[in-house]
């Protein structure tokens, strides 16, 4: 199950690159794999320079997922609060960080 992390980079220190690496964390220790928009561009072997550029390639990857992972503070930018509607919208279970244990991410994942 691919799990599509969703959280604010705007405005934020390194573009909030620690608690997206953390959330990665959290969902692989799950036993699902992560969607981590800092990583898939190494993965596809381009650099992805610039917010439209990574929001647009966000916004093709996430309709491969199955579920989004929120990250706090999503609100704080205004990508982050796109992402999510469009997660809303394609129909992706959504697990808030504060209530996203291990184990809850489990559940989510096996309800879907």
């Amino acid at each position: 199950m691919r799990i599509f992390i969703i959280g604010p980079m705007r405005g934020r220190h390194d573009q909030n690159a620690e608690a997206f690496r953390l959330a990665e964390r959290l969902v692989e220790r799950a036993g699902l794999k992560p969607i981590n928009p800092f990583r898939y561009e190494w993965d596809m072997g381009k650099v992805i320079s610039g917010d439209a550029d990574r929001l647009k390639q966000s916004l093709m990857i996430i309709a491969t997922c199955d579920a989004a992972y929120r990250l706090p503070w999503w609100w704080l930018d205004p990508d982050a609060r796109l992402m999510l509607r469009v997660a809303r919208a394609i129909g992706l279970g959504v697990i808030p960080a504060h209530q996203a244990s291990a184990e809850e991410i489990q559940r989510v994942g096996r309800v879907l």
